[in-house]
């Protein structure tokens, strides 16, 4: 019995050992194949969690793919040796996820990043992230703010123009009112 206790310890260590190792593996892929060294790890596990939810032998893909790569590769490279091995889904799936921050383009779909989602990172210093509406509508017609000014709130909105004054006009002149008197018909 103490054997068996044993053996499912170590197995369950082994498994939480791969799935480490895996996620190791993931993020340093993650970080060559998108350019970036400042991903977050955190978010890296949450998007590996949800990429094996969606597509199934994920984690065998990320796998294989690693084990064609060499640790000099750069992102144009990863993507041409995944070509070649019929491992370009896998790829963009990567990429899409991270810059996306959600796996898939479909209804329901989970999302891991949105605030750290690296599409917003080409214009952090210009505009925040969208989370909610900046100001009256239509306000994202305005120009941005010049380039290198870090925002952490909306642009100032002018105050529109004040009305026009308004003309005075006199009323025509009325024609004086005289009382009515009912007229009497003669058979009354």
């Amino acid at each position: 019995m103490g054997a068996a206790i044993t053996a499912t310890f170590l197995s369950d260590s082994f498994v939480v050992h791969a799935s480490e190792s895996l996620e190791n593996d993931f993020f340093r892929l993650s970080q060559k194949i998108t350019g970036r060294m400042t991903l977050d790890p955190v978010i890296s596990g949450r998007l590996l969690h949800a990429l094996q939810s969606i597509f199934l032998d994920y984690d065998t893909k990320i796998r294989d793919l690693i084990s064609y790569i060499d640790k000099h590769d750069t992102p144009g490279d990863i993507l041409r040796i995944a070509q070649e091995h019929g491992q370009a889904d896998t790829v963009h799936n990567l990429i899409a996820a991270w810059y996306m921050g959600t796996v898939t383009q479909r209804m329901n779909a989970p999302m891991v990043a949105y605030y750290d989602a690296l599409m917003y990172r080409p214009t952090q210093d210009a505009l925040p992230v969208p989370t909610y509406c900046f100001a009256e509508p239509g306000w994202w017609t305005q120009d941005p703010p010049p380039l290198g000014v870090s925002v952490q709130s909306p642009k100032a909105v002018t105050p529109p123009a004040p009305p026009p004054v308004a003309v005075e006009t006199k009323p025509a002149p009325a024609a004086p009112l005289k009382p009515h008197r009912p007229l009497y018909h003669k058979g009354h």
